[in-house]
């Protein structure tokens, strides 16, 4: 609970340190699997979730500064579907995608077809393209954990920062190393 509560004021606080750099923010929000309730999977009901306090905490915090809005998802707790600068963007954590066939599935799922798919869960750097999609694998903020390193998906700790413009699209993407 303590993490959840950290985590949830962390984010307000950079959004707010945001809002007075730019004129409009757009939070979108995509549920995973580390934030079940209960450890064992087995047990776990996806719809309760830790996850679930932070965007619920990020509209009561952030309500009273007007460029920040707190976007639902269209589809699903655990699919973000958006546009970026006339790009259709598809996020969500990974744990229910193959990276083989995440274009193909959402495609189907959503009938739209995606210029981007950003995923995480696979604990490493990564990126592919699929179908005319880019398939971007954001790597562990933190680095390996005790679960990445029982399984050797071990990675250096780093996020990326992909760039987006109005006529190109997706310009660029940065790896940025944090350790």
């Amino acid at each position: 609970v303590k993490q959840t509560q950290r985590a949830a004021e962390i984010l307000s606080e950079i959004l707010v340190n945001f809002a007075d750099e730019f004129d409009e923010i757009k939070v979108h929000y995509a549920r995973g699997n580390h934030e079940r309730i209960t450890p064992n999977k087995k047990e776990s009901i996806t719809r309760e979730s830790f996850f679930d306090f932070i965007p619920w905490y990020l509209e009561a915090r952030l309500a009273h500064i007007k460029n920040i809005e707190i976007k639902k998802n269209e589809f699903d707790d655990e699919i973000i579907t958006t546009r970026i600068c006339d790009c259709n963007i598809f996020a969500m954590h990974g744990h229910r995608d193959s990276l083989n066939n995440v274009v193909q599935n959402m495609t189907t799922m959503t009938r739209k077809f995606p210029d981007c798919i950003f995923l995480a869960h696979y604990h490493r750097d990564s990126s592919d393209e699929k179908l005319m999609c880019d398939v971007i694998v954001n790597p562990s903020l933190a680095g390996p954990d005790d679960y990445a390193i029982e399984k050797r998906l071990l990675s250096k700790p780093a996020q990326k920062l992909i760039i987006f413009d109005k006529e190109e699209g997706k310009l660029c993407t940065y790896s940025l190393q944090l350790a």
